[in-house]
């Protein structure tokens, strides 16, 4: 009788078990399914930036990026680079920073302070960008290349001009968009950026 008893008891346990086991694995899954969810609509998210004075939002997220947001980051890199003189030089190169993904800050912040140090070294100097050319912006999923006339300016006086392609490589993760190189080509051709033979150089005017 008490043996019968023991039997009833421990297969009522089994099956509380086993109910319970099921519940725990059904919860798992939910909890999974619903993770994978959210990180699916991470991914693809969007968001849409309305700058004041605009009618039309700046779409970046999921891997792309509208051409109205490109072209204002394009403008807003090429400006802080090409428009300086040696007391803006060194600001405004390292508020380029925070545009580089973490792992390449460090090189770049050097190479930014050996530019902005070359560029002091000539305080009567400075140099002057404007965006020129029948199609001056160009770009892929990769890449922006800008095209700009240059100027060399000596005490408030263009001294030399020239056309160059500034080469904005960038790449855009969920919602953030990462400049993952800037350099300068003179190269005549309508598609230098994306020219892998043509040599580019430093980013700052050689003295």
């Amino acid at each position: 009788m008490l043996g019968e008893k023991y039997l009833n008891t421990l297969d009522r346990l089994t099956a509380q078990n086993r109910l319970f086991a099921i519940v725990l694995l059904s919860l798992v899954f939910v909890i999974a399914a619903m993770g994978y969810v959210m990180l699916r609509m991470q991914t693809h998210a969007q968001v849409v930036v309305m700058p004041i004075g605009s009618e039309d939002g700046l779409q970046v997220g999921n891997g792309r990026a509208s051409e109205r947001y490109l072209r204002r980051m394009a403008r807003y890199v090429v400006m802080q680079i090409g428009n300086y003189t040696a007391a803006t030089a060194r600001d405004q190169l390292f508020e380029l920073l925070d545009l580089f993904p973490p792992e390449s800050v460090g090189p770049v912040q050097s190479h930014f302070e050996r530019l902005a140090a070359e560029i002091e070294r000539y305080p009567s100097i400075s140099s002057a960008v404007r965006w020129s050319g029948d199609q001056p912006l160009r770009y892929d999923t990769q890449t922006i290349q800008v095209q700009v006339k240059k100027a060399r300016l000596v005490n408030g006086s263009e001294s030399e001009a020239k056309t160059v392609h500034y080469c904005l490589n960038y790449r855009i993760e969920e919602t953030r968009f990462w400049l993952t190189n800037l350099v300068e080509k003179e190269d005549p051709s309508e598609t230098a950026c994306f020219n892998d033979a043509t040599p580019a150089t430093s980013a700052a005017p050689a003295r």
